[in-house]
Formats: structure tokens, sequence, C-alpha cells
């Protein structure tokens, strides 16, 4: 399927596995550059060597619940692709079933997005 997206520039966060990683293999398989993050910079070399097979794929490592952090990803990731055309959150908080851990859902799921759309936005 062709969906028009040859040349285009995607971040997608959470990307090194799952269902983060998976958006990724489709927007590149789709003609997409992409940049990839996630918190552990091991995973985020090896999911950049393996997709990178299927075209241009920058990453770092980012927490995104650290919104500077995420920002200064988003702001190098369009440098380094030349601009945004698509930003994927594909993040998630782990809910283990204390209050904390409500905390870190609204700030991973809901305030990360709302931070790296507004980021990318200003791209």
């Amino acid at each position: 399927m062709d969906l028009g997206l040859t040349g285009k520039r995607a971040l997608v966060t959470g990307s090194t596995r799952g269902v983060g990683r998976a958006i990724a293999e489709q927007l590149l398989g789709e003609g997409a550059s992409v940049a990839i993050c996630s918190r552990d910079p091991d995973n985020v070399a090896r999911a950049v060597a393996e997709l990178g097979r299927g075209g241009t794929v920058v990453g770092s490592a980012v927490d995104v619940g650290d919104i500077d952090a995420l920002t200064a990803w988003v702001d190098d990731s369009a440098t380094h692709l030349g601009g945004i055309d698509i930003y994927v959150h594909a993040t998630t908080a782990t809910l283990r079933g204390d209050d904390s851990d409500w905390t870190a859902n609204v700030d991973i799921d809901l305030l990360a997005l709302v931070h790296g759309v507004t980021a990318a936005a200003e791209r």
C-alpha cells in the first residue's frame, strides 16, 4: 500500500519495541525517515542499527516524562531529519496500582504527548 509517505519525516516515541517499533517499521517501509527514542540507550542503539537497514533512522535515549529532554529530542530530530511531518506518541507509563503510578501515567501519556506535539508543531 502506498500511503504517500515517501520523503516525509516522522518522530516516534517509545519506538524500540512493541507498538512504537511496529509504527517506526511501517513508516520506514512507506519511505519516511524516522527519529526514534526510548529510555534505554542500548535498546535505542540496537533499534537504530536494525531499523536503519530499511531507511534513514536516527535515535536517542530520552525519558519523555522529562519535558526538557523531550523537547530537546524533538528539536535535535528535526535538525537531523530536516523537519517534521509526523509525530507519533507511542510511549505509555505502566500502572502497578498505587497513586504514584497515576501521576506517572498522566505525565507520560498525556503531558508528554501535549509537549511533544507542541514542540513538533513549532518546528
